[in-house]
């Protein structure tokens, strides 16, 4: 089914589960499928994204073969099987030999898929999501031109616990409430191991996207920020942590390059709070005005969407 559109024509032959948003800003008043989101590289990503959840699945589907197979070779007995099958009977019996080591790393292969595939999440979303961001960050940066790396937008998702990633000297523990990076605009500069405290008392929420999402429904700034990264001195330490809700430890230890935020909070279509959308720039100017409008465009195309992350 084709609906008319603002954003991108529908690409042929592709194939996607139907995702529906409702936008509004800018006389934006149709409804578009996740199918026009994508195009050029994002459609090569869910390419290469479907392959791997089908490796995985493949190889989580041979790996639970296996365990059947080699539990079955535990209890039957050889003995049985060499007169009228000599051949089975040694498979059996070499299978017994090395039955519990086998079903010991099948068992770690397959639960190790699993965690990738639930990891990784739908490769379909995925892509819609990195398409919406670019999206979002054309919108905000796309009169700056040059290097995307310098301005970014990040969507966090927050999580009740955390095993690995949090930061004790911030004040929080795995059960505190974290804000956690899934997905980044661009192709370059997607690893980053920063997180946020954002637990329920809200006075204890760290950086832009904890304050963003302590004020819930509302949003969170920093800008002109002093450039952290050269000519640091502790005035400017004690400023940059002072506006963007962090520790002093924190920004030494970092040296963080953004020198203008905006935190948004992500709803679900329920009003269920589920995230933080942060864009951040090395321009001390960030355009508080056009990131709100892309926001209102895109804001709710991601709340529709996320869930299945």
């Amino acid at each position: 089914m084709r609906i008319a559109s603002p954003l991108h024509p529908l690409q042929e032959g592709l194939s996607l589960p139907p995702v529906w948003a409702q936008t509004g800003q800018a006389g934006i008043t149709e409804w578009s499928s996740s199918e026009q989101l994508l195009e050029g590289e994002a459609v090569k990503r869910l390419g290469r994204s479907r392959w791997l959840h089908k490796a995985l699945g493949i190889t989580r589907g041979v790996s639970t073969v296996v365990i059947a197979v080699l539990s079955a070779a535990i209890v039957v007995s050889p003995e049985n099987l060499e007169a009228k099958h000599p051949l089975l009977a040694t498979a059996v019996t070499l299978a017994g030999d090395w039955a519990w080591l086998g079903i010991f790393v099948c068992s770690c292969l397959a639960g190790g898929c699993t965690l990738a595939v639930r990891k990784l999440g739908d490769p379909s979303l995925r892509a819609v999501v990195d398409e919406v961001l670019n999206r979002f960050r054309d919108g905000v940066f796309g009169h700056h031109g040059g290097d995307y790396a310098h301005h970014r937008v990040t969507l966090f998702k927050h999580r009740r616990f955390r095993l690995l990633g949090f930061d004790f000297n911030e004040g929080g523990w795995p059960l505190s409430g974290w804000l956690v990076p899934i997905a980044r605009s661009g192709h370059t500069a997607q690893k980053t191991n920063v997180r946020f405290l954002a637990p329920d008392n809200t006075d204890r929420a760290r950086g832009v996207a904890g304050r963003a999402w302590a004020a819930r429904s509302g949003t969170a700034s920093a800008t002109e920020l002093p450039d952290v990264q050269r000519n640091t001195t502790p005035a400017d330490i004690r400023q940059y942590a002072k506006q963007t809700n962090v520790s002093e430890s924190w920004v030494r230890k970092r040296s963080p390059r953004a020198r203008s935020l905006v935190g948004f909070t992500i709803e679900t279509p329920n009003g269920k709070p589920w995230g933080v959308l942060v864009v951040d720039s090395t321009n001390p100017d960030l355009d508080l005005v056009k990131a709100r409008v892309q926001y209102d465009h895109h804001g709710r195309v991601l709340g529709q969407i996320v869930e299945g992350l």
